[in-house]
């Protein structure tokens, strides 16, 4: 492209944002709509003011609504009077022409269908009725770019006759709850009586402040307007619940600590505020609470028309339960519809070039680097929202996910960028692209093809014999994940390097005792293959078992799973360091001893340590990986430098995700957000450490040949 190309198509995407849009008359929305001819003189005092037209929603006119929907028993049938009325304004040929053949004035006509028309068009509504807080003053609300977007996903459901189900994720204040409660107001004042709504935030005053917005609208409500003057008073002496009493419906505010106000009516309209903060601890957890404000909900198994199930938040980070509802959204495994406004989709981050000749340009676009030049291809950003995101980008002194915190590009850049991290996004972003599903390896060969599922014995779950007669179970939602069954030959890689022979020490497993209880720590076991290094690649992780069982059990299982993988080296961590406070996570009694004493008698290939100040070799050491804060921090240091230089494969996307929320503390500490986990991150730098960095474990290695035969592989790990 020339300079002047790159103008052109600038300014063409520029004007995405910056085009002409009038709510009074319908130019500039997002909705479908219509052109109704008006012809009248609305001017005062001689002087002349015509209105020559009005775009209307099509919904006015019948269209776009479910079949049935006007009828007598239909979700719409409260509509189908005005949509009657202006079928027959528009039969007529304009609003004057309907206005001569009823006898009625012209002025009293156009307001008949404005006030028709308020029905129908919500932008409409808003900035002829409503009025929001601008720097302490109330001003029309005029509905910006992205909230016109949003407004179309909303009314694409309530149109369909659909409940309203959104997973909204903010990044810059835009005015989406704004929005929200706004649209639950026109559907209360317009379309519902004893149509109750309720909004939960992380604490009241949140609560208090997203109700703020409905008491100042009703507060500025124009008298002359349906319904007339708003009456907004506590109901029944409760500080939590108001009622508007014109409509009969009630307004609810309750906080995640104490959502019983909400809970005490039954609701049609939702909101759940700042839900990506809401936590997940054993006195507060956010997915049943929302399960159980889920079930006060009016439409949850009928699907009423015009109700509401809203959950905004900023991410969060991942590993939420907000996280996992924004995923399921965009996976089209719930319910949810997803809903996203870029930085680049608010029209006011722009800057103008400071050369805008063709050298200039030419320069300008010359100098971007990979990102920039992204955001051009990719996002269709303009030559002035780059300029603007770099310069932004200064006042982050050029570090990138500090910034996309603050101005994220796509949704999973808001929700990797947040928090404290230790891990930076680019790090985990190259491990990332080696993560793949199990079942998305080795599908051309059944014998070698990854699954989810079990390892289970003939001879029960526990005791040594549970660790003979093994058979794998494809079990969705099962504990263990394989990427590679024990033996994978790597599209004949390894028979090629080892000749036919065993390999020493192929396999390493590293495990993080948790409890058994939901609330405790996950108990982990991360199993690595080192045959890779035979041929000059990383290792790689090749399964992850995740269980909440008993000491014993846990112990077994993950005994059973090295065993399978050819009796691997098992390092279980001991003494689990904490931090302060982790006790309110739901922590168990430390117990990984009991571990070892239960599988140590009957497992030969256990990690053992060397004991302090004395050599490193197997005489006077101890079993297990003996965790304090700085060996801690030897295991994250060096899981962090693997990602960084793809040192290993990490195959698993969840630990992914616990790095996005694994945290350098104040107090210096390292550890998971509050309410999050970090089992798998620790299970796996214990097992990298384990296949690369360890002294005590020698390296993977071709057995020599013994009197012309080969080695059988037996319990190669002990030596």
């Amino acid at each position: 492209m020339t300079p002047g190309d790159y103008l052109a198509e600038s300014a063409r995407r520029r004007a995405r944002l910056e085009y002409a849009y009038d709510p009074l008359t319908g130019l500039g929305s997002h909705e479908e709509r219509q052109r109704l001819a008006v012809g009248i003189d609305v001017g005062t005092e001689g002087a002349r003011c015509v209105v020559e037209h009005l775009d209307l929603p099509v919904t006015c006119f019948g269209e776009g609504l479910p079949a049935g929907g006007l009828r007598p028993d239909g979700a719409f049938a409260h509509l189908a009077p005005l949509v009657a009325l202006f079928l027959e304004v528009r039969a007529s040929g304009s609003v004057a022409g309907w206005a001569a053949v009823s006898g009625v004035e012209p002025l009293d006509a156009l307001a008949a269908v404005q006030e028709a028309r308020l029905f129908f068009d919500v932008e409409f509504w808003c900035a002829a009725c409503v009025r929001v807080d601008y720097k302490g003053a109330p001003v029309p609300f005029v509905l910006r770019h992205s909230q016109r977007l949003y407004l179309r996903v909303l009314l694409e459901m309530l149109w369909a006759g659909r409940p309203i189900r959104v997973v909204l994720l903010k990044a810059r204040q835009w005015g989406g709850s704004t929005l929200t409660q706004v649209l639950f107001a026109w559907i209360q004042l317009f379309h519902r009586t004893s149509w109750h709504s309720s909004i939960v935030a992380l604490d009241q005053s949140q609560a208090n402040h997203v109700r703020g917005m409905f008491e100042r609208l009703a507060e500025h409500y124009p008298a002359d307007v349906h319904p007339g003057a708003l009456t907004f008073r506590p109901y029944r002496r409760s500080q939590t619940i108001r009622r508007l009493v014109e409509r009969e419906c009630l307004v609810g505010v309750g906080s995640v600590e104490r959502p019983d106000a909400v809970r005490s009516y039954t609701y049609y309209l939702f909101h759940g505020s700042e839900v990506g903060a809401w936590p997940s601890t054993p006195k507060v957890n956010a997915d049943e609470l929302v399960q159980a404000l889920e079930g006060g909900w009016a439409s949850g198994e009928t699907g009423l028309a015009f109700s509401a199930f809203v959950k905004e938040s900023t991410a969060k980070g991942v590993g939420t339960f907000f996280h996992g509802d924004w995923q399921d959204a965009t996976r089209g495994e719930s319910g949810d519809v997803p809903f996203f406004i870029a930085w680049f989709q608010i029209a006011k981050y722009q800057q103008p070039l400071e050369d805008v000749s063709e050298a200039g340009v030419a320069a300008f676009v010359a100098s971007w680097d990979d990102y920039e030049r992204w955001l051009w291809a990719e996002m269709g950003c303009t030559l002035e929202q780059i300029r603007w995101y770099r310069q932004k980008l200064r006042n982050y002194r050029g570090k990138r996910y500090k910034m996309n915190s603050e101005y994220p590009s796509t949704a999973e850049e808001a929700f990797i960028s947040t928090g404290s991290r230790f891990f930076s996004p680019e790090t985990v972003g190259r491990a990332r692209r080696t993560c793949c599903a199990p079942a998305q390896m080795n599908r051309q060969s059944e014998q070698w093809r990854g699954f989810v599922g079990e390892l289970r014995s003939a001879n029960g779950s526990s005791g040594p014999e549970s660790l003979e007669d093994l058979a794998p179970v494809a079990l969705e939602g099962g504990a263990l994940q394989v990427w590679r069954r024990p033996g994978d030959p790597y599209g004949g890689l390894v028979p090629a390097v080892t000749e036919g022979r065993p390999l020493l020490r192929r396999y390493v497993g590293f495990l993080d005792p948790g409890g058994k209880t939901d609330t405790a720590d996950w108990s982990v076991l991360v199993v690595m293959d080192r045959a890779p290094t035979l041929w000059g690649a990383p290792p790689e992780v090749v399964a992850r078992l995740k269980v909440h069982l008993r000491a014993d059990l846990t112990a077994w299982y993950a005994a059973r799973v090295c065993a399978w993988y050819e009796e691997a080296e098992l390092a279980i961590e001991v003494n689990r360091y904490r931090k302060p406070g982790d006790d309110e996570r739901g922590y168990e009694p430390e117990w990984s001893l009991a571990v070892i004493e239960e599988i140590g008698d009957h497992y030969d290939a256990l990690y053992q340590r060397a004991s302090a100040g004395e050599t490193v070799d197997r005489v006077g050491s101890s079993y297990g990986f003996w965790t304090s804060s700085g060996s801690k921090e030897l295991l994250v240091n060096g899981l962090d430098a693997g990602m960084d230089e793809g040192r290993f494969i990490a195959r698993s996307l969840e630990m992914c995700d616990e790095c996005d929320v694994f945290e350098a503390k104040p107090d210096g500490t390292l550890g998971a957000r509050d309410g999050l986990h970090d089992d798998e991150v620790i299970a796996t730098a214990g097992a990298l450490w384990l296949a690369t960095a360890c002294p005590t474990v020698g390296a993977c290695e071709v057995a020599p040949g013994v009197e012309g035969r080969v080695l059988e592989v037996g319990r190669v790990s002990r030596f």
